[in-house]
């Protein structure tokens, strides 16, 4: 029976699946997401005929442009949904449709109303920003025809299993490709971020011998993609190898990039009570190399730092530091006038049980107090790493938000 627990814990204490990727909100750093349901002119349109207008003139003097907002439809728990053919993009839009804005479809707000010629509703259904104004409207045909024809601000490229945009690259790992081979930042010349992240899991079994997972014991493989100018989707399944086995873990996780970012909202499901199952200092160590243009003394980290003497009591206290109605945790990498950076946010429920992020700045350092047992081959030179402690968790699922911005 312990035994069964203990692969139980490991695969759902990995699991990372969407719960709402379209369903939370965005930074400042992210594109705007918002529902059709919003917008009440415009469910039940086709979704070929959604415009964005915004202006790039003044308040008096208004230069009014248009552009084609991507349409991402959804289920009502937030998954994306993973249509077999392109005949979906010809239907009507669904109140559940999300639409992504980038920042650059944003304007200065007009002084007078203005009507849109062409389109419906006459005056648009306005937005506003941090970034700016826009209106959201559907046209016919002669008006559409009229628009540029909007590039792809992501190009994937399987052979290399990378993504490149305008301001990043993301590699993957091809083994594994829920974590990164390397992150680089264009510039002049480029330059590497992060590289070589990997995942480590401990499980402290009471009365029972202590089980280490890392990410060779899990392979991924991305089981649907769809791509459009301003947003790439991918569809993740995980699968434990054991032995000579592959055992399909029935996961999946569904990643979004963007432009100047990406999103990765996570759920950690127990199917057992882990206060009462597991010692102290069992957790989930997510690591990286920091790149060779970012100096470890200048990190910009907003969350607590491991402290392994902590978690023997109320190491809550420590995370709910980051706190109002919900936890922020950030850690900001600044390299060559550029300043990339990593959110995590977690209900304040789940910080309350003592799972949030721990920031490991030496990973050697921190491997003899924590008992970590990590493969001789990892490369721990500049290895930085985030820990989450979830042995104060009860059974159920807990869920968190991760992000990054180029």
């Amino acid at each position: 029976m312990r035994h069964v627990f203990g692969l139980q814990w490991l695969a759902v204490s990995i699991r990372i699946c969407l719960i709402g990727l379209f369903l939370s909100d965005t930074s400042q750093a992210f594109p705007e997401l918002v529902f059709a349901r919003d917008f009440g002119a415009l469910v039940g349109a086709p979704r070929t005929k959604l415009v964005v207008i915004y202006n790039s003139g003044t308040k008096d003097k208004p230069n009014f442009r248009m552009a084609r907002p991507d349409i991402i439809p959804i289920d009502d728990e937030g998954h994306i949904i993973w249509y077999e053919n392109i005949m979906w993009q010809n239907a009507s839009m669904a109140p559940l449709d999300r639409i992504v804005l980038e920042n650059s479809v944003f304007g200065i707000k007009t002084r007078d109303r203005f009507s849109f010629p062409g389109c419906s509703p006459k005056y648009g259904e306005m937005i506003t920003s941090v970034h700016g104004v826009a209106w959201l409207v559907t046209c016919r045909d002669e008006v559409i025809k009229k628009i540029e024809h909007e590039s792809m601000r992501l190009v994937y490229d399987e052979k290399k299993a990378e993504i490149n945009s305008l301001l990043y690259n993301y590699k993957f790992k091809p083994e594994n490709q829920m974590l990164f081979q390397s992150i680089t930042l264009k510039g002049s010349p480029d330059f590497l971020l992060a590289a070589d992240s990997d995942l480590y899991i401990k499980a402290d079994i009471k009365n029972f011998f202590t089980l280490n997972f890392h990410a060779s014991d899990i392979e991924s493989k991305m089981n649907a993609k769809r791509f459009h100018p301003t947003v790439a989707l991918a569809s993740l399944g995980f699968y434990l190898k054991v032995l000579f086995f592959k055992i399909s873990l029935d996961l999946n996780t569904d990643v979004a990039f963007f432009e100047s970012s990406a999103t990765i909202p996570m759920v950690m499901t127990l199917p057992v009570d882990a206060s009462t199952r597991l010692n102290k200092k069992s957790g989930v160590l997510y690591s990286f190399k920091l790149g060779d243009a970012v100096d470890p003394k200048s990190l910009g980290i907003a969350m607590p730092l491991l402290d392994p003497s902590l978690l023997a009591g109320a190491s809550k206290t420590e995370g709910l530091k980051n706190c109002t109605d919900e936890c922020l945790y950030t850690l900001q990498l600044p390299a060559q006038n550029k300043v990339a950076k990593m959110e995590i946010v977690l209900p304040r429920q789940v910080v309350e049980l003592g799972m949030f992020p721990w920031f490991v700045s030496d990973i050697g350092a921190a491997t003899k107090e924590m008992g970590w047992k990590l493969p001789e081959k990892l490369d721990l030179k500049n290895r930085v790493g985030i820990y989450f402690e979830v042995s104060g968790l009860p059974k159920g699922s807990h869920p968190w938000d991760f992000k990054m911005s180029f």
